[in-house]
Formats: C-alpha cells, sequence, structure tokens
C-alpha cells in the first residue's frame, strides 16, 4: 500500500526551492529533491512532469507575490510614477531572489525558448497593471503606451544599471500633470 505523505507537494516545493537557490541550476534534480524529501522521485513525478515544470513552480509562487506586491503599490499610489516605482520594485524583488540562478540558466542551451514562451505572458501581467494605473490616475489617452512602459520596466528590473530614481524621472516627465 502506498504511504501516504502530509504536504507533499508543498514539501517538495520548499525542497526544490531551497536546493534551487543554495545550490545550482546545473545541479538541480529531481533525484536531489526527493532525497532531501525523504521520498521516492516517483512521487515527485506524480506532481511535476519534469525538471523544468517543478522550477517554474517553484518560481512562479514567488512571481504571484510579486503581482499581489504590485498590486498593492497601484492601490496605494498617489500617483502614476509611485504606481510604476511600486511596480519595477516588486519585479526587481522578483529578479534578486533568483538572479543567480537566471545566470546559471542563460548559459543554458534551453533559454532561448523558454524565455520566448514567459517573457509575453510576464509583460502581459504587467501591462494590465499599468493599464489599471493609468485608467486610476486619468490617462485612459495613454494606455496606448502601456505596453511599451511595461516592457521597459521588466528590462529595467533586472538591470543593475537602471536605478528607482531613473524610473521616477521617466514616469514624472510623462505623467506629470
Amino acid at each position: 500500500m502506498p504511504k501516504i505523505i502530509d504536504d507533499a507537494e508543498q514539501m517538495i516545493l520548499a525542497s526544490a526551492k531551497k536546493i534551487l537557490l543554495e545550490g545550482s541550476y546545473h545541479n538541480f534534480s529531481m533525484r536531489n529533491v526527493a532525497k532531501d524529501c525523504g521520498i521516492g522521485v516517483g512521487t515527485i513525478y506524480n506532481y511535476y512532469a519534469s525538471k523544468m515544470v517543478l522550477i517554474a513552480s517553484v518560481m512562479s509562487m514567488d512571481w504571484e507575490k510579486a503581482k499581489v506586491m504590485m498590486d498593492d503599490s497601484c492601490e496605494n499610489a498617489k500617483d502614476v510614477t509611485e504606481g510604476l516605482i511600486g511596480i519595477y520594485d516588486a519585479i526587481k524583488g522578483f529578479s534578486a531572489i533568483y538572479f543567480s540562478v537566471w545566470n546559471q540558466f542563460a548559459q543554458g542551451n534551453e533559454t532561448t525558448g523558454i524565455i520566448q514562451r514567459y517573457h509575453p505572458m510576464l509583460q502581459e501581467q504587467i501591462n494590465q497593471k499599468i493599464e489599471g494605473l493609468l485608467e486610476r490616475f486619468g490617462f485612459e489617452e495613454d494606455k496606448k503606451i502601456a505596453p511599451i512602459l511595461s516592457e521597459a520596466i521588466l528590462s529595467a528590473s533586472t538591470k543593475s544599471q537602471i536605478s528607482v530614481e531613473q524610473v521616477r524621472i521617466l514616469g514624472d516627465r510623462l505623467f506629470h500633470k
């Protein structure tokens, strides 16, 4: 009779995140996660079809938290610039968690396909936040440039040479009434 494991999926996700962030992307394996959890590799495959699906699931938990932070920032912002900075900060925080993973991942052959698959989804989610922000502050006409802003903020938040002050200047110049 199979062994019943309480909260197996949460245990797998927690272990996978720990191994991913403390180790290296290239040494991350389903076998290492299973060993850390004290379960069989097959149990992990009952929940996650592959290493990439497991890693994406780990990262999506933190992305959901970042989206909540973006929502809170946009709801509490006193102007568009403050909302844009909140979006930038949330993405920057998410990026900081996975910075070393992204660097290691970028050295692999899978990078282009993964980026092509997930980038438009992230950009669209950010775009929706910016559109809501622009609408809230009476900049409905400027919703046409929301895709450009979302791409710029997504890109800027992952680059150390672009500062929050530069985002503030951009927001102030575009949306100063």
